[in-house]
């Protein structure tokens, strides 16, 4: 009986995990909790967030988040290819706390400049909606993101300030994503 019983956990173990990886959406599906990436702090609240986060990619290449208060951010991107650069205009975000205790920010307009210059390039920002997507690998969902990026607030066993980073979800297909820091 002992057997029977464990049997069928394991079987609705796999069903629940096949069914929250089962495709991508423009906004949520909903996941499992799972325990993927680092929890939040204790103590952590949305004004957290403010401030300056910087991602530095594999060639060196920087990527500048300013965060405000007021559900505004600005992004900078410096290369050493200049016509890649870029500077926006201050641009909307919103913030959407998860079952599994995460936080997803939208951040209208952004653009996706990690390792693949021509993400960054792509009008409105986000990804085309023809792509794959990406993957939140803290929960194992897909999603697609047009016209926004999404990161995933999660903690940072590194003591990073304020214990969170803003993890970019990781590009279907792909086994890297980056994070973004709190500047000190």
């Amino acid at each position: 009986m002992k057997n029977v019983v464990i049997l069928i956990n394991l079987l609705v173990i796999v069903a629940a995990v096949t069914s929250g990886c089962s495709g991508y959406s423009n906004k949520t599906e909903t996941p499992l909790p799972t325990a993927n990436c680092p929890p939040l702090p204790e103590g952590f609240t949305e004004s957290d967030l403010v401030g300056t986060w910087v991602s530095v990619y594999g060639d060196g290449d920087i990527d500048t988040l300013v965060v405000m208060q007021n559900g505004k951010y600005k992004q900078t991107f410096k290369t050493s290819t200049p016509q890649y650069n870029i500077e926006s205009d201050w641009k909307k975000y919103t913030i959407e706390r998860r079952p599994s205790g995460y936080l997803w920010v939208h951040f209208e307009g952004m653009q996706r400049c990690d390792d693949v210059r021509s993400l960054c390039a792509r009008p409105g920002g986000g990804l085309d909606p023809n792509s794959l997507g990406t993957i939140d690998y803290c929960e194992e969902v897909g999603v697609k993101m047009t016209k926004e990026v999404i990161l995933v607030v999660t903690g940072d066993g590194n003591n990073a300030p304020k214990g969170i980073v803003l993890r970019q979800m990781r590009l279907v297909g792909s086994d890297w994503s980056y994070v973004f820091k709190l500047e000190k």
